[in-house]
């Protein structure tokens, strides 16, 4: 069954698909066992900070679990970031080649690169999606949709 775009966008708008913890991976049983673990390690080690200080209050294992579950969440996002995305409109090498340079000229790393079909496409890190995607709209050109 084939369905149009915004049918898509309207079945992805639903239930707990609008906010992923991560970026970069899904996670299936294993991954998510892993990063349980992995907070359990964490309270663990909380709760050692708490007998070190010769007391054992219970709030040291929620900060040690949170604490390892926000390093998950920092080192996905940085991850990420780095990802090189492109991004196509016309598909002239001229127009995109001199975007390019007026991306550059505003301080954007960005660069141009070729499909196997030939056809060129802008590429940029996704950490600059919103400056690129901000960028293209003041030079007349539709932005990127942003994640």
């Amino acid at each position: 069954m084939q369905r149009r775009y915004a049918e898509y966008q309207a079945l992805a708008r639903r239930g707990l698909g609008r906010y992923r913890l991560f970026r970069s991976v899904q996670l299936n049983a294993v991954g998510w066992a892993s990063v349980a673990a992995l907070c359990l390690a964490g309270a663990a080690a909380g709760y050692g900070v708490s007998l070190l200080t010769h007391g054992s209050n219970p709030v040291w294992l929620i900060i040690g679990g949170l604490l390892s579950l926000i390093a998950l969440v920092v080192a996905d996002h940085k991850k990420w970031g780095r990802i090189w995305t492109g991004y196509s409109w016309d598909d002239s090498p001229q127009t995109m080649e001199s975007v390019c340079i007026e991306l550059r000229h505003l301080g954007l790393p960005v660069e141009t690169a070729t499909y196997s079909d030939g056809r060129v496409h802008l590429r940029y890190r996704q950490r600059d999606a919103r400056r690129v995607a901000l960028a293209l709209s003041r030079l007349g050109i539709p932005p990127p949709p942003l994640r």
